[in-house]
């Protein structure tokens, strides 16, 4: 009988002193468990693709997170430059205006 360790924190597997990464255990020697064992390194394997994808579905969303905040800042640049030019566009006019009603009252 296998004496068998399971780390889920770090995914390995212990048989009998002799340590393998979870989805490294030779299958001559995981033949060689007992079923309840090899269903928990099985369930070890299991959970590894689950912390991998919820993972990696994080990095997705932070990611997508990040670029919709540079969208908003993208936004707000060009509406802050939108703004602005309106603003010299109507000081300029009134410029002209009133250099225009200056010349024409002289």
């Amino acid at each position: 009988m296998a004496i068998v360790y399971i780390c889920y924190e770090h995914f390995n597997v212990t048989i009998n002193g002799l340590g393998y990464g979870f989805m490294q255990v030779p299958r001559n020697i995981f033949n060689e468990l007992g079923q309840e064992a090899q269903l928990e390194v099985m369930f070890l394997e299991a959970a590894y693709v689950r912390t991998r994808y919820e993972y990696e579905e994080a990095v997705r969303q932070a990611r997508e997170a990040e670029r919709i905040r540079r969208l908003a800042e993208q936004e707000r640049i060009i509406g802050f430059a939108m703004t602005m030019s309106t603003i010299l566009h109507r000081k300029e006019e009134m410029r002209k205006k009133q250099a225009n009603e200056g010349s024409s009252s002289s």
